[in-house]
């Protein structure tokens, strides 16, 4: 048996600016992770969105806000069902020296 898994990976905009990265295809099971890095305290909160409008223009809904605070690196993720025709994922939050983040996501 063979599984078909589509894994996206939004690296999300510097602590200076919040915004989303690229959109793509939805499946309908789905785990995304938030992860973020830097020196000394760092914080960061994105929500990943869906969206049946094709072109990916309008119609964007929250389909799960994940928030990560920890020292050097921190993570937090979930595990949803839907089938939006469009994912993406937006930083609302990105704080500490050096912070990058990151959304992962793996759907079946």
């Amino acid at each position: 048996m063979t599984i078909d898994r589509q894994i996206l990976s939004w690296p999300l905009p510097t602590a200076s600016t919040t915004g989303a990265g690229a959109s793509a295809l939805g499946a309908a099971l789905w785990t995304h992770q938030l992860i973020v890095i830097g020196t000394g305290a760092v914080t960061a909160t994105a929500v990943v969105e869906g969206t049946n409008d094709l072109t990916g223009a309008t119609g964007w809904q929250t389909i799960a806000t994940l928030s990560a605070s920890g020292t050097t690196s921190a993570s937090d993720s979930v595990v949803v069902q839907h089938t939006w025709a469009q994912l993406r994922a937006r930083s609302t939050a990105l704080n500490g020296t050096g912070a990058a983040a990151v959304v992962n996501s793996a759907g079946v």
